[in-house]
This record gives C-alpha cells, structure tokens and sequence, in this order.
C-alpha cells in the first residue's frame, strides 16, 4: 500500500493526541483508497442504493445496497471517521482494509471498494447471503 492511499493519521500513529482532538476528524488525502475490479476508475456513495440496514455496530453501520451499474448486491460497511478516533479504532480499520484488499480466495470476504468522505470511510464488500 502507497501513501497516496492512507488515510492521514500520522498524528494519531505518533501519538499526538493533541492534534486529533483539535481536528476531530481524519483528513482525506485521496476520496477513492480501493478498487478490485480495474476497468472501474472511480467509484462514490451516488454509485449505490442502499436497500436496508443489515446490522449496527459501535463504530458505524452495514448497509445492503445495490450497485447501480450493475444492479449487483454488496454489503457496505459505514464507519464515521470520528467514532473511530474517539474509541480508539483507526489502526484497526487501516488494518481490516489492508487484509481485506489483499484476500483473494473464494471462501474468503475481500474487499471490492473503499472509499471516504470527509466523516465516513465506507467499505464495499460482497453480499453473502
């Protein structure tokens, strides 16, 4: 993984709790961090109608939606970039995207996008029934 990719916790990796308390908020350095399939060159929220609520967690929501290119169903993990720093989960989202990036199996879940906002990083996965 490149820098370009990383979402900025340099503060938070240093340990400059200071500084994340001021902003409150990760800063974007690239909207778009991951996309399997290469002959998709951009991919956004507007890109998805979400269908209904899958389950909640501490840190965000999951969400089935439909991919309106392809009328294809995937689970979309919703995690507000605030409620990861104030419990702590910023290293531990950076870390379930990079693995689930990098898993191709077919009896594994892998990651088929990611991408943020300025308050949300949204992971886009397969639905499994």
């Amino acid at each position: 993984m490149n820098n370009e990719n990383l979402i900025d916790i340099q503060p938070f990796i240093y340990g400059k709790k200071e500084a994340i308390q001021e902003s409150k908020k990760i800063t974007a350095l690239k909207e778009v961090l991951f996309i399997r399939n290469k002959e998709i060159k951009d991919i956004s929220l507007t890109d998805f109608t979400t269908k209904q609520v899958l389950g909640e967690e501490s840190v965000g929501i999951v969400n089935l939606v439909e991919y309106k290119n392809s009328n294809e169903l995937f689970t979309m993990k919703v995690l507000k970039k605030n409620v990861l720093l104030q419990y702590e989960q910023v290293e531990n989202a950076l870390l379930e995207k990079k693995i689930l990036q990098t898993l191709e199996h077919p009896f594994l879940l892998s990651l088929n996008f990611c991408f943020q906002t300025e308050d949300k990083l949204y992971f886009v996965m397969p639905f499994i029934k």
